[in-house]
């Protein structure tokens, strides 16, 4: 056996391993990616002052408050940023709901303790609150996402949106008796990157054809 053939056949099988590793790699961090699933109308405003004081949740009456949102395609939530008024402090254990449009259905309940979220301040009386969510997996279409703190928390508040925030009293339960008006949340609504959790062509591309040099090499291994 020729020992510089021996050498590039084991350079070239190990160059080719390298390659399907990075190409493992690159499919399943596109696996693991999110988007934006939803905007809500007000988000464009978190960095200026909100309308009101806040709509709060607990407070004095048990409060729940929730706003809309719609998905347009089937989507698995990874994560939200919301606004909340600075004055009651940062350090909430907050729970995020799902619901059905009407309030009737929880659909998803995660509680994020204190410590486990991001918080930035604007400067405008709101601080930003990114955590991460655990799912639920939704159909397209509209649901009503609620947050919630044991002790005091307020959601920011804005006028002119297409949503309608609203505040439940007692906790929303089906039965609770809810006050609204025209004014909405700064939120935004991350999902898993159902699209890119697809490999590309090219990379399908690369699999097979390292897939190939490797039962060729060793096509010829076993022939000597």
């Amino acid at each position: 056996m020729n020992v510089n053939n021996g050498m590039a056949s084991k350079n070239m099988m190990q160059a080719i391993k390298v390659g399907l590793a990075g190409v493992a790699m690159l499919i399943a961090s596109a696996a693991q990616a999110s988007s934006i699933a939803y905007t809500s109308p007000d988000f464009k405003n978190i960095y200026t002052s909100p309308t009101g004081s806040g709509w709060c949740t607990s407070c004095s009456g048990l409060y729940e408050v929730s706003d809309e949102f719609t998905l347009a395609s089937a989507a698995t939530l990874t994560g939200v940023d919301f606004g909340i008024r600075d004055w009651y402090g940062s350090n909430h254990n907050i729970e995020v709901n799902v619901w059905d449009t009407s309030l009737t259905t929880n659909l998803f309940s995660q509680t994020s303790l204190f410590g486990s979220y991001s918080t930035v301040n604007t400067g405008q009386g709101v601080d930003i609150i990114s955590l991460a969510l655990s799912g639920p997996t939704l159909a397209a279409g509209s649901y009503r996402m609620s947050w919630y703190d044991p002790v005091n928390m307020a959601l920011a508040d804005y006028t002119g949106s297409s949503t309608t925030l609203q505040q439940s009293t007692p906790r929303i339960s089906g039965t609770a008796s809810t006050f609204s008006r025209n004014q909405g949340a700064a939120f935004q609504i991350y999902a898993a990157d159902t699209v890119s959790s697809v490999p590309e062509p090219g990379s399908l591309a690369l699999l097979g054809l390292g897939m190939t040099g490797l039962a060729f090499i060793r096509r010829r291994k076993a022939a000597r």
